[in-house]
């Protein structure tokens, strides 16, 4: 038992450099509740007493969950599990510590592996390796209910362990899970739809920026007489992004790169121009094209560019560079144009 417990502590440590790899400071906490289908090996615990010529057979179980959400890829779960019913005179308990990559944020692929101990009775304690994939869907931004499916590998019965030298047979057991849990602190991933939703009519007044937004100063400008604007030394487009989406993925790195050694090696300024496709309100649009403007300027100063080098506008759908009736064209329309000018 108590090499079982060193392994399992071991896994945890060498599993959250995972996660902690892409940590991007946006991580919280998640409490959930689980009801679950336990299917033993089919040999275990036969002819053993109290189990009989049977074995264990099939459980239900139920179970909490303890676990943290570095980003939207990456988590570390804790999971207990016990036994809600069973046919035979025994009890099942386990513990599980996995780490998890997720593909999607409000519905969400999902793959898990970890380590098990799983007793009986408190006489038969085996410690194995899982893997195991899910599907999740939030209800609201904070509650997910989620679907699991784990296949679990022993190297032996009876009280023996992975890590053990046990000879012993090596057999699998599967569990199956369905669990809801609420996520403390997430963040939305539509910052944009959250602003247009407030709008309840038209005679609203405009929703308040959001976290995205950096304080606006200001100030009485002079009346003078218009000139003509300079050009800018270099032009850059970046494009593709997602409908819907703010994202500066990785994608984007070498381009952000080279923006950002231009501004710095020059001593320049730049301006970042947000645009969208015609999909949605032009209200709403105008929100998207500003916060993804906003999300380029995080990026520059990420790597190194003075941010009171940066500006940020959004023009919504206003300045198409493509056909929006079809995808191709909506696709080239959703970019942020970044222009270098000499101070």
């Amino acid at each position: 038992m108590k090499n079982n417990k060193i392994a399992l502590a071991l896994a945890l440590a060498l599993m959250s450099p995972l996660a902690i790899a892409e940590d991007n400071g946006s991580g919280h906490v998640y409490l959930g509740a689980a009801t679950g289908y336990y299917v033993p090996d089919n040999d275990r615990g036969k002819n053993i007493p109290p189990w009989g010529d049977a074995g264990i057979g099939n459980s239900r179980t139920a179970g909490l969950k303890l676990g943290y959400e570095f980003n939207n890829n990456w988590a570390l779960e804790y999971d207990y599990i016990t036994e809600a019913f069973s046919p035979g005179d025994y009890d099942i308990s386990g513990h599980e510590f996995s780490a998890i990559h997720f593909w999607g944020h409000d519905t969400r692929v999902l793959m898990e592996m970890g380590l098990n101990q799983m007793e009986v009775d408190r006489e038969d304690s085996t410690t194995g390796l899982h893997l195991g994939v899910g599907v999740s869907s939030f209800i609201t931004d904070s509650l997910e209910i989620r679907a699991d499916l784990k296949a679990i590998y022993f190297a032996g019965k009876g009280s023996s362990s992975f890590f053990s030298n046990s000879n012993e047979e090596s057999y699998m057991e599967g569990l199956g899970t369905l669990s809801l849990n609420y996520h403390f602190g997430r963040e939305s991933s539509k910052p944009a739809t959250t602003r247009s939703s407030a709008m309840s009519s038209s005679s609203q007044p405009a929703p308040a920026p959001t976290e995205y937004r950096e304080p606006i100063q200001t100030q009485t400008a002079p009346v003078v007489a218009p000139v003509a604007a300079p050009a800018p030394r270099t032009e850059y487009t970046l494009i593709n992004f997602s409908s819907d989406s703010i994202d500066v993925g990785g994608g984007y790195g070498d381009q952000l790169d080279a923006i950002s050694e231009d501004i710095k090696s020059n001593d320049a300024k730049a301006v970042i121009e947000g645009h969208t496709d015609n999909q949605g309100s032009a209200q709403y649009n105008q929100y998207l094209s500003e916060d993804r403007a906003i999300m380029v300027k995080r990026e520059l100063k990420q790597r190194g560019v003075n941010g009171e080098d940066l500006t940020t506008v959004g023009y919504g759908d206003t300045q198409p560079v493509a056909d929006n009736e079809t995808e191709e064209g909506r696709r080239a329309n959703r970019r942020v144009e970044v222009k270098v000018y000499e101070k």
